[in-house]
């Protein structure tokens, strides 16, 4: 399985450096608007 995982990261570095961003992105908008009802 390790092997695999390697593998998949070796032959695509960016898209996985873009699906990171995006989970970021993802994770920073639900925490917001988790956040948001105390604001106002």
């Amino acid at each position: 399985m390790l092997t695999d995982i390697r593998r998949i990261i070796a032959r695509s570095p960016q898209t996985l450096a873009e699906d990171a961003l995006g989970c970021a992105a993802i994770l920073v908008t639900l925490l917001v608007a988790l956040h948001l009802p105390g604001f106002v």
